[in-house]
């Protein structure tokens, strides 16, 4: 976003674009590049911890991720009802993700407790450089501060680091979510549609709504319809067609996970209320419990930025968006 303020019939540029011109180079850039290495050592170390400490907090981890990932890499696992061809709801193609750069590395030349941190090591990493390229998108798209109060935010937050090293879909989603919004804010439409749509399609169907602020601004703030629809479809069905093939394969029969996942929770079947359900208290604990002040920032932030957008519209500023 950029702003230009009306002074007696002339335009003048704010500070943020006066100053790469008094300074003699780009002080965003430069800043991203003095404190990129210090920081990245910083979350890189936070993330590392977390693959190393972190004890598996879900079940549902250990017996639908951790036993086909054995099973892939020893020919031997325990197989859960979701892997069923009678269900088929979970996606072997999201194990095989998993199962490649292990296979890369000749996993036989360790232990299994080795392969197990590595695994957890490599979400960590992946999870770190997500965080990374969504702050770098940040502090150029709007200033240095900024970014780095969404740094601090990130790295001290309990949910992403219980989260990061974790191997989940969901947590998949979360890493592909800071990729997302790295993409939006630095515009590269390819990028960000291919996470929004791997992660729905091979992650968690439902994270899709996460895509629908992408969607509206290059629809109809860049009115980038025709790129959208011809991406979105190219880097859409080459995903749903691999992962259509590697599950098939190995249920043998035709299978699509995502769908069967949407069809079996929200259509038919005793859905989300197998497992027992919580009443919305539950999910702001949560929120507090993993953000914890960010929460609170952010509902101060809201109507702050309204104020401000008010306040520099009556002071005659021309908020642009781009």
């Amino acid at each position: 976003m950029t702003t230009r303020q009306r002074r007696g019939g002339t335009a003048k540029t704010s500070i943020s674009e006066k100053e790469p011109a008094e300074s003699g180079g780009d002080i965003k850039t430069e800043c991203l590049d003095n404190y990129r290495c210090p920081m990245f050592l910083a979350l890189f170390l936070v993330r590392l911890l977390g693959a190393c400490s972190q004890i598996i907090n879900d079940s549902d981890e250990v017996y639908n991720y951790w036993e086909p990932l054995h099973l892939f890499l020893y020919e031997e696992g325990f197989q859960t009802w979701e892997y069923s061809p009678i269900y088929a709801i979970r996606s072997y193609f999201y194990i095989y993700l998993h199962y490649i750069p292990i296979v890369c590395l000749d996993h036989t030349r360790f232990s299994k407790a080795t392969v197990f941190l590595l695994v957890r090591g490599f979400l960590a990493i992946f999870c770190c450089l997500g965080e990374l390229y969504a702050y770098k998108a940040i502090a150029k798209k709007f200033s240095i501060r900024t970014g780095r109060v969404f740094f601090i935010f990130t790295m001290f937050s309990s949910g992403v680091f219980q989260a990061s090293p974790a191997f989940l879909p969901s947590s998949f989603c979360m890493t592909l979510t800071y990729f997302t919004l790295g993409a939006f804010l630095n515009e590269r439409w390819t990028l960000g549609i291919f996470c929004v749509a791997f992660s729905t399609l091979v992650g968690w169907p439902f994270v899709a709504v996460l895509g629908l602020p992408f969607v509206v601004f290059m629809l109809y703030v860049k009115d980038l319809k025709f790129e959208f629809i011809v991406t979105s479809l190219l880097i859409g069905s080459s995903t749903a067609l691999v992962q259509f093939l590697t599950d098939s394969y190995y249920f043998g029969k035709p299978v699509v996970a995502s769908l069967n996942i949407v069809l079996y929770n929200v259509l038919s079947g005793p859905g989300p209320s197998l497992y027992g359900e919580e009443s919305i208290i539950f999910y702001i604990k949560n929120l507090i419990l993993n953000w914890n002040v960010a929460i609170f920032a952010f509902f101060a932030g809201v109507p702050l930025s309204f104020i401000a957008i008010r306040k520099a519209l009556k002071e005659g500023i021309i908020i642009q968006i781009s």
